[in-house]
């Protein structure tokens, strides 16, 4: 569950301020998710938390920092946090060129911002109904799309389900098009859930994606099971 909205933008500003005078070393750390749309890319609304990359370098009491600052303020556990780390490998090396410096004067901090096709790639990946409303508020222009077919393309190396996966939601938002695919071409979990909408008309249930996941563990092929989806489709109508 999304954590309750409590930051706005001047409060987040507020916040690394705080964190900046508190820390006496050097340190840099890069923002994503809701707060760098609202800080570096001016989303109007509230968000749960901070999320950011790991900072460089981790000086000394640095996270007891941050937990002083959520006691002193009641914020919740983890309202500066590094869980979106996990959604680097979905960024092409180049995101680090594409940065945008927050500089509001935080003294020991500095603030980068992933650029906003970066952050509507990350958005993709993780897809929840607030990533929509994200995207659709931030905007897609051509220059974005050639930015994120560029991580796209990264991704189909390291993470070619979530290139998959994030194709298909380009094609759900009408930001590219989307060619058919075939029962015999279904090869991953992505392009079945894909080929099922496009033979139904409706997304799959996740208790039906469960049940497909079941019987390619016990050795189905996903092209065998889209043709088995058809079959059942063509016996309804029957």
């Amino acid at each position: 569950m999304d954590k309750k909205p409590v930051l706005s933008g001047e409060k987040i500003i507020s916040l690394l301020h705080e964190l900046g005078a508190l820390i006496k070393e050097p340190c840099r750390i890069i923002i994503c998710g809701g707060a760098a749309a609202i800080v570096a890319h001016g989303l109007k609304r509230l968000t749960g938390d901070i999320d950011t990359f790991e900072p460089i370098p981790k000086v000394h009491d640095f996270y007891a920092k941050i937990k002083k600052i959520e006691e002193e303020h009641g914020l919740d556990a983890a309202w500066f946090n590094e869980g979106a780390k996990g959604y680097i490998d979905c960024l092409s090396a180049n995101f680090k060129k594409r940065l945008i410096s927050v500089d509001k004067g935080f003294n020991h901090l500095e603030v980068f911002a992933i650029s906003k096709p970066d952050l509507i790639t990350m958005k993709i990946c993780a897809w929840r109904e607030s990533d929509k409303d994200d995207i659709q508020s931030l905007g897609v222009g051509p220059e974005d799309l050639k930015i994120i077919a560029e991580n796209i393309a990264h991704m189909r190396v390291l993470k070619p389900e979530t290139a998959d996966k994030a194709e298909r939601v380009l094609g759900e938002l009408g930001l590219v098009k989307m060619e058919p695919i075939s029962a015999e071409k279904v090869s991953n979990l992505a392009e079945l859930i894909q080929f099922y909408k496009e033979q139904t008309g409706r997304d799959a249930l996740l208790e039906e994606i469960r049940t497909w996941k079941d019987r390619v563990s016990d050795g189905l092929r996903f092209s065998s099971l889209a043709k088995s989806l058809v079959k059942s489709k063509t016996e309804k109508k029957e």
